[in-house]
This record gives C-alpha cells, structure tokens and sequence, in this order.
C-alpha cells in the first residue's frame, strides 16, 4: 500500500455520525489524485428498556426496566379508565402505547430500540380494589343520631327513658351506596341492659366490626327547659 504521510498526501477529518473523513492520495508524478471518503457512524443502541412508565401521571411502582408484566390495583370507586405514559431510555427508541379500554383493562407498551432490531414489550393489567372500609357513619336510634357517636369506637351506652317497653329502631348509617357493606342487626333478647350489635363486613374486609350498643332504663338527667313563655308569648333569645 502508500504511505499517506508523503506531501502529495492529505487527510481531512470528519465528524462521527456528521460529516466524512477525506483521504486525497496524488500520484508520483503529481498528475493524478484520487480521493476517499470515509463516514463514521455510531453503532445503533439495542437497548430496548423503558426509563419509567407512568399510570394517570404518578410512577408505577415497583418498576424495574428488565421486569415486562405488572398488576396495577386501582382505589375503590375508580370508575375513569387509568392512562399509561412511558419514558424513553435513549433518545432514538421507538415507543408504541395500547393504552386500556377499561378500569379492568389492560395496557401494553412495545419498546423499538435504536437499532430498530431490539423490541420488548411491558404489560399492565388494571382492576380495581374491593371496599375495605367498615365503619359506619352514624347510627339512628328512634331516628335520632347516637350521642357521641363516632365512626372508630365500638361499645357505647344507651340511655332510654324508664317507660320504653318495646326495642328502639336502630339504623346504622353507610357512607357507601346501598350494598357495599353487609350490615346485620342482632337484637338483644332484654332492653334494659341488653347489648344491640351491629355487624359490618364489605368484600375487602369479611371481618366484621362489630358496634354494641348496651341500652340502660333510667331516669333522665336533663334538667333544661326547651322553651319559655309567658302567657300567649314566647320568650325570644331563651338559652335552656
């Protein structure tokens, strides 16, 4: 071969993936030159991974790029179809998204890499979560909410006026549309110290929580008026 390092000899270099290398050999009598030109590219990634993928905007937890199948549990109630993101590795890689028709659905994102040769595809299948929730939001007892009632305590006491012969209407109170949550009432055999339960399970929870209301037949200790008048006219601004 030549040695390019004669006079009649030059190289021009190029940029990698921009513009070419040019070799321009002369002949010995400077009379004829021939020119080469070389172009230098960059081999193509094969990476086909994803960088993160995102469902309705928040990161998919637990996401690892060499993991391809996930179940994605949706809160109660969801209704709205979940949307799926994803975010690229490399610049260059082909991201294609079927996205779910449904709350139940499933997603799935097929990865290009560079090198247009390398492919993997990540699944997401969706379903949305059974009530767990047990607790009531207030409970009725002869129409009028238990005194103190609050939706995390269990065990209360029920005053009722020395007189009641029959066993008050109790009616527990759900903040969830009517059979999200089984509710069994179980009447005490006796009123007077007798212990009403109400039991709530939901599909997420069959343990049931159970509120036990003991009813007691005493005397009332409320010693207000609820009014005042004198004659035909009422006292205005009374405070009991």
């Amino acid at each position: 071969g030549r040695d390019l390092t004669g006079d009649g000899n030059s190289i021009k270099h190029g940029e990698i993936d921009e513009t070419p290398t040019t070799i321009t050999t002369k002949s010995g009598d400077e009379e004829r030159s021939t020119t080469y030109k070389i172009k230098f590219v960059r081999q193509a990634s094969s990476n086909a991974n994803l960088a993160n993928i995102f469902i309705n905007g928040n990161t998919l937890s637990n996401f690892n790029p060499e993991l391809t199948n996930y179940s994605v549990e949706l809160p109660y109630g969801t209704t709205s179809t979940p949307v799926v993101t994803a975010e690229q590795a490399e610049d260059g890689q082909l991201v294609e998204i079927t996205q779910p028709t449904s709350t139940t659905g499933s997603a799935s994102i097929k990865v290009t890499a560079p090198d247009k040769k390398a492919t993997k595809t990540y699944t997401i299948a969706f379903n949305v979560s059974k009530l767990s929730d047990n607790t009531l939001t207030d409970i009725l007892i002869n129409g009028e909410s238990l005194l103190g009632f609050t939706p995390n305590q269990t065990i209360y006491r029920v005053s009722l006026p020395t007189s009641t012969t029959t066993m008050p209407t109790v009616e527990a109170i759900s903040p969830y549309p009517i059979g999200a949550q089984t509710i069994e009432y179980i009447e005490p055999a006796t009123i007077d110290g007798g212990t009403y339960q109400i039991k709530v399970s939901t599909p997420g929870n069959p343990t049931p929580k159970i509120y036990k209301l003991t009813f007691k037949l005493e005397a009332s200790s409320y010693s207000y008026l609820k009014s005042l008048q004198m004659g035909e006219n009422l006292i205005t601004d009374f405070m009991p």
